[in-house]
């Protein structure tokens, strides 16, 4: 007997009166923390908590739960149960007064008519003619940098186009193998070979355009490239060719980058690992073991600049999606202050915690393309008022006058092979004359929860189209995400925003001692890729919590934050220091940066191409 249309629409009606009841009755008892504006809670302690979630599920069986608890009673009974357990709705418990902050836009504290900086030709030369004090620091084996690609082609023992030619086959190559590396999903090779023609012409002419003029550069598929698509990872998007330039491929351009072509990602770039069980893109591949992750969602990027397909590469950055691939895959991953790069022409563009950042072999080169993308852009309201782009003391002898903060119990939640490894980096940045200063970093958790609000609330937003259009072609995690922000409400972002404030004031206080913080690039090595994992995907939000774990703040202040690699596991899988900086102060991130690399002789990775 088929049971009636209106009485099963009566029930779910009675179901859901029920519980809404319940809810409010509960609600009502709840006891509420109350907190002072800009105020720690007494004492302050550290209160991150252990990933919370469910063990790794295989993709099946991940993708049968995710269609019960996203369902109707699922929505009704589960999901709370579920939020509640993971810590997502701890901000409803807690009455803050503080204004909240949707953008953290720090205005700048400097001079009121600051000294007109070097303009990004210049700032870039002065990087690369001290670029050969630096190289005594490596091993036998030597990451190709942008001054390796400069001087090559400024002394005629290689041309651009040479170079360009062999990118091209190179990157063909790494996909005629098996395990193919996929770091690369789509390239233009007539668009590469005509700009590389330009660079050789201009080299033969002695004009090159900038130091970068002829360096061959990946972008992650989630920037407008125009006569590429824009898929950002995914099968259902970016049918069409663009037809324009975002403004950051427009400032490589007019500095004779060679662009290659679009880098792999996870999909929508929603993810940790780099997983991508899409039929078009697939999984990129670890460089240094291809049996393990990448780290996401710049997966592609920190693949290919650490497998040597190309020395810089773009990504972008909203929850550790630049500095956690550059991790994993043993490269410089840098994410600068909120807006100092603009982000027209992404979907980003608007996010509050997402920024677009380089990733390269070491920081000398990511300082040169940081000089290069960074600054106002008229257009972008959001880039336009934030201080000169500036690099003083790059070049310094020493850290002497530097104070290092350092959250010690923060600091040590991570893998003890890890904490030793940047113990070590410590050791030398102490070397050079830094100091140590021990620092407390209140309300972790609540910030942690807040970027998660924030950060799906905005997504959700940006693809609204592709999640009413296509949910069903999503991956599955992505879909289940999408459908969690639907269980929050307005109150719920304007909490985490509330949240944001009070970080941002904390640290505020914190870097009047200090001018950087030290922190693991990750909590974890990077996971291993198991059986059916690439076929059928996985969930695993523990390894998620993980992750992020150390990556969250920067994006919810908008502060500067910067990896680096520091050491190998004992399975030869790359470990870093993450520095982070106060707001505007890449420079000095990117000083530290210097010094921290200087204790590790880099390894040459497992898959890896010559270019020169």
């Amino acid at each position: 007997m088929e049971f009636p249309q209106s009485a099963a629409l009566t029930a779910a009606l009675g179901v859901a009166i029920l519980w809404i009841l319940f809810w409010r009755r509960s609600g009502s008892k709840r006891k509420f923390k109350r907190r002072i504006p800009g105020v720690p809670d007494q004492p302050v302690e550290y209160n991150i908590q252990e990933g919370k979630g469910t063990p790794a599920i295989p993709g099946r069986v991940a993708r049968a739960l995710f269609k019960v608890t996203h369902s109707l009673l699922g929505k009704l009974f589960l999901m709370p149960s579920v939020m509640r357990k993971t810590n997502a709705l701890i901000l409803r418990d807690i009455l803050m007064k503080d204004l909240p902050t949707f953008a953290p836009l720090i205005p700048w504290e400097g001079s009121k008519t600051p000294k007109k900086s070097k303009d990004a030709v210049d700032l870039m030369k002065s990087l690369t003619s001290k670029a050969d004090a630096d190289k005594k620091l490596e091993s036998d084996f030597h990451f190709m940098g942008i001054s390796d690609f400069h001087n090559a082609y400024s002394q005629g023992k290689v041309t651009p186009t040479d170079v360009a030619i062999k990118a091209i086959k190179n990157i063909k190559d790494s996909d005629a193998v098996e395990p193919k590396l996929r770091a690369f999903v789509e390239i233009n090779e007539e668009q590469i070979l005509e700009a590389a023609k330009e660079s050789t012409n201009r080299y033969q002419k002695n004009k090159p355009l900038s130091v970068l003029d002829g360096v061959p550069v990946g972008i992650k598929d989630e920037i407008q490239v125009a006569s590429h698509h824009l898929r950002m990872g995914s099968a259902f998007m970016g049918h069409t060719l663009e037809t324009e330039d975002s403004e950051v491929i427009r400032r490589l351009r007019a500095n004779g980058a060679v662009i290659l072509g679009m880098t792999n990602m996870q999909e929508n770039g929603m993810g940790t690992t780099g997983i991508n069980i899409s039929k078009y893109h697939g999984t990129p591949r670890n460089p240094y073991n291809v049996n393990h992750f990448t780290g996401g969602s710049s997966s592609g990027s920190a693949a290919a600049v650490a497998a040597g397909l190309c020395p810089v590469a773009l990504g972008t950055d909203g929850g550790g999606s630049v500095r956690i691939p550059a991790t994993f895959c043993g490269t410089v991953g840098l994410k600068p202050t909120f807006a100092r790069i603009p982000c027209l022409g992404s979907p980003v563009n608007g996010f509050s915690v997402c920024s677009l950042g380089p990733l390269c072999n070491s920081v000398r080169d990511a300082a040169i393309a940081y000089a290069c993308i960074a600054g106002p852009c008229p257009s972008d309201s959001l880039s336009s008022n934030q201080p000169p782009v500036e690099l003083t003391g790059f070049n310094d002898k020493d850290l002497k006058g530097m104070k290092l903060g350092i959250d010690k119990q923060f600091y040590e939640h991570a893998d003890p092979e890890i904490v030793g490894a940047c113990n070590k980096a410590l050791d030398v940045l102490k070397s050079y004359g830094a100091e140590v200063v021990d620092i407390q970093i209140p309300e972790l958790e609540e910030a942690r929860i807040a970027h998660v609000i924030t950060i799906l609330a905005e997504m959700r937003s940006s693809l609204h189209e592709a999640f009413c259009n296509q949910y069903s072609e999503q991956y599955f995690e992505n879909a289940g995400l999408m459908s969690t922000i639907e269980m929050l409400t307005t109150t719920d972002y304007i909490q985490a925003q509330r949240q944001k404030t009070r970080t941002i004031t904390f640290l505020k206080s914190i870097f009047k001692d200090v001018d950087v913080i030290l922190l693991p690039g990750n909590a974890i090595l990077a996971p291993e890729i198991k059986p059916g994992y690439l076929k059928h995907g996985f969930s695993d939000t523990s390894m998620t919590a993980d992750i992020m774990r150390h990556v969250f703040l920067a994006n919810l202040t908008g502060i500067p934050a910067m990896t680096v690699p520091v050491g190998y596991s004992m399975e030869g899988l790359p470990i870093s220091l993450q520095i982070m900086g106060a707001w505007w102060k890449e420079s000095t991130i990117l000083q530290v940066g210097r010094f921290a690399e200087k204790c590790l002789e880099k390894r040459k990775p497992d898959v890896y191409y010559e270019l020169l």
